[in-house]
């Protein structure tokens, strides 16, 4: 059986599909998804086996971790530490087709850091993007 394929507008996305899709990230699914710049493919940050088969399936080297995405600046501040100037760049910059990197907090886990404990974060200017892990409460 194949996975479902769920038709949503980008600009207005339907709350009920919105959450259909937060069910399937919840269960351990992978999720693709539309964003500001292109398609992403995403899981539950703290789904270690949704993560393998993200690896597996994008052929990504490990040594490089996935971006987390959040819906906004608060979320950057909870996920990376932050300096004052860093907020202002954010501030101006997002939402929008920007990935920073930035030092990560302790509610990172290690599978999406660097060995020099970075994650790259993203504020897409994607109602869609931003609404999956808004409902989902974390990247």
């Amino acid at each position: 059986m194949g996975a479902p394929i769920l038709a949503i507008d980008p600009f207005h996305p339907q709350p009920r599909v919105l959450e259909r899709a937060v069910v399937a990230l919840r269960e351990g699914g992978l999720v693709a998804y539309p964003t500001d710049t292109y398609y992403g493919l995403g899981c539950d940050m703290h789904d270690k086996r949704a993560i393998d088969r993200l690896y597996l399936l994008k052929g990504h080297d490990r040594r490089r971790p996935m971006s987390l995405i959040v819906p906004d600046l608060t979320e950057v501040a909870r996920y990376a530490k932050v300096s004052n100037y860093g907020y202002r760049v954010i501030r101006h910059l997002t939402p929008g087709a920007f990935t920073f990197v930035l030092e990560a907090t302790k509610l990172v886990p290690e599978v999406m850091q660097t060995r020099q404990k970075t994650v790259g974060i993203r504020v897409p200017d994607c109602e869609v993007a931003r609404g999956l892990s808004e409902r989902l409460g974390h990247p």
